[in-house]
């Protein structure tokens, strides 16, 4: 399991984010 909390993440990162993870709160991907 991955955890990642990010801070000041621009739009597009965040995007590639959700491809392979899910963000339950802004800023926080699990996955």
């Amino acid at each position: 399991m991955v955890v990642m909390m990010l801070e000041r993440v621009s739009p597009s990162l965040r995007g590639e984010l959700t491809r392979w993870l899910i963000e339950p709160k802004t800023g926080v991907f699990v996955g």
